[in-house]
């Protein structure tokens, strides 16, 4: 079994000086690396226009990411554009249905999100809201196979790029880390495209939310990691437990 004495966490470096992973350092004498794989970039209203999509014609607005969220609200602002109070949201996990609070008032009759976290279970519940017209918010890029599952449960619903996902990773970058702790599906496809020959064997991967699982498996990457779970709901703890069984193995 490897040791684990080196990881990267694809986050920025924590403001916070009371931030679990600093106590993770210290506590198991390991090193953390910060990079976030991922530049995001904003799409301003000029270029947005060319789209010819009228945010006020829809209902609901489907989320995928805080970036989305940030990014929708940041375009209204821009463009001078009054969010109905009576528009719906619909968004893959609670946590990102919660940040929604920065720039609404939440209610839960008009934020749903499936309990599995999973865009699957996310499209099952506006299936049963024939009545909305539905746009979601995206990146640039890897949107097209969330339009598979719209057609395979006969859902419409029209695209607006708001934001750019810009590769923050070069081949000349060490990839030497013991364990890789990915919280989005962009951040794993970084790592993919960067280093399409990257082997994992021994080493860990730990993911953050259902989708980036999926995103991680799919590029062919074993998740010994999986937050959230019936046993964490943090990131740090399922570090600290797992580093805890790792490096006691070891030394026995």
């Amino acid at each position: 079994m490897l040791k684990v004495k080196k990881i990267l966490i694809s986050q920025p470096v924590p403001s916070d000086p009371h931030s679990p992973f600093y106590d993770i350092e210290k506590k198991y004498g390991v090193k953390i690396d910060y990079n976030q794989l991922i530049r995001i970039d904003p799409i301003h209203a000029l270029e947005y226009r060319t789209q010819k999509v009228d945010i006020v014609k829809y209902s609901a607005i489907v989320f995928n990411s805080r970036h989305g969220i940030n990014h929708f609200f940041r375009l209204c602002k821009e463009m001078r554009i009054e969010v109905s109070s009576e528009m719906k949201y619909f968004c893959t996990s609670e946590t990102i249905a919660r940040y929604l609070q920065k720039y609404i008032t939440y209610r839960k009759r008009k934020v749903f999100y499936p309990v599995d976290g999973t865009f699957e279970s996310l499209v099952a519940l506006m299936k049963k809201k024939p009545e909305e017209k539905f746009l979601m918010v995206t990146s640039d890029i890897n949107a097209e196979k969330y339009w598979v599952i719209f057609d395979k449960y006969g859902v419409s619903v029209d695209r607006a790029v708001m934001y750019r996902t810009v590769k923050n990773l070069s081949a000349d970058s060490p990839l030497d880390h013991d364990m890789f702790v990915v919280y989005t599906p962009s951040g794993v496809n970084a790592i993919k495209e960067t280093f399409p020959d990257f082997e994992q064997g021994e080493r860990i991967f730990a993911t953050l939310g259902a989708t980036t699982a999926q995103a991680a498996r799919e590029a062919g990457f074993r998740v010994d990691i999986e937050v959230p779970s019936p046993q964490y709901t943090s990131i740090s703890a399922a570090m600290d437990d797992f580093l805890h069984e790792n490096h006691k193995r070891i030394r026995h």
